[in-house]
């Protein structure tokens, strides 16, 4: 049967991954905004046949490019590859803002547990506090406990940041496969026929598709890495935030690609780069949670002493 205490930590665990949904919903609704916001602008910048996430959902990333900048006779033309930047920048708008709705829905189902569990956290704290009230070391045990709590809250933070970080790590991966198959295929080549505009979606649409469900992975992970590293080691914090750039190099770079190449090696080479930041994030969570680990596994000696101490 489980000791008051560890149902004490085991609840304390379930709060703690409450609050950091808590937290990321009002992030989720802030982003929501803002990509409302991007839509408003975007689809003032757009022709009305480019509107509707519908509309542009039956064109393939491959055909807008055939359609507004074309082969290497006329792909040159400046204002068609801003006017270019401009659909896909709506079409990811879209796509974002249908992501975080959803994102919020199932984030804003789990905080409704908040007071139920926080009423009985209480509970068994204040039951702990009756326990020691008589206890002749008292005070050592109420620090004991203390750093006790702390450091479950703080492991659980560390397994949150590690599965999201695993999760962006397969996702960047899967991205870079795609690429690669792409680049194996030539899809990134302008061919000699006349463009198909909704043609078959290919390599490069569904690794598109996956870069944008990693830019919310990302966003996630931003924050996770932000409470455990809170007041310190801020420089991987600042490196954090560069996440927010990425969606709009991608296609900057996508469009380098069509334009000077007709290849896809500066896309993968910019998803590596993105890989290489998200492994660097996740060696320091890693780092963190040897920390945790070692303090928890002091906190259990200092507990062995307590006792051997109250039976000498």
């Amino acid at each position: 049967m489980n000791t008051p205490e560890g149902e004490l930590q085991k609840h304390l665990e379930e709060y703690q991954t409450l609050l950091q949904a808590e937290k990321y919903l009002v992030s989720v609704q802030q982003q929501i905004q803002k990509e409302e916001e991007n839509i408003e602008y975007w689809e003032n910048e757009v022709e009305e046949d480019y509107r509707g996430i519908e509309r542009l959902d039956s064109f393939s990333v491959k055909g807008l490019f055939n359609r507004f900048i074309g082969d290497k006779r006329d792909n040159q033309d400046l204002e068609r590859q801003q006017y270019l930047e401009a659909v896909l920048a709506l079409k990811e708008a879209y796509k974002s803002y249908e992501l975080l709705q959803f994102e919020a829905k199932i984030l804003a189902d789990k905080v409704k547990m908040l007071p139920h569990k926080q009423k009985r956290i209480e509970k068994l704290i204040k039951e702990r506090e009756n326990r020691l009230e008589d206890h002749q070391k008292k005070e050592q045990w109420s620090t004991f406990f203390a750093e006790l709590d702390e450091a479950t809250r703080l492991a659980q933070e560390i397994r949150g940041a590690q599965r999201i970080g695993k999760e962006c790590t397969n996702k960047v991966q899967y991205v870079l496969e795609l690429l690669a198959y792409a680049e194996e295929l030539r899809e990134w080549y302008p061919r000699g026929r006349a463009p198909d505009y909704t043609e078959e979606k290919t390599a490069i649409d569904r690794a598109t598709e996956e870069f944008y469900h990693l830019k919310i992975w990302l966003r996630k992970f931003e924050t996770e890495v932000e409470d455990i590293y809170l007041h310190t080691k801020i420089s991987l914090i600042s490196r954090a935030s560069k996440f927010e750039s990425f969606v709009e190099v991608y296609h900057n770079y996508l469009i380098n690609d069509w334009i000077i190449r007709s290849r896809i090696s500066s896309v993968i080479s910019m998803i590596e780069s993105l890989r290489d930041e998200i492994q660097k994030l996740a060696q320091a969570v890693d780092e963190k949670d040897r920390m945790v680990k070692g303090k928890i596994q002091a906190l259990r000696a200092k507990k062995q002493q307590l006792i051997l101490s109250e039976l000498s």
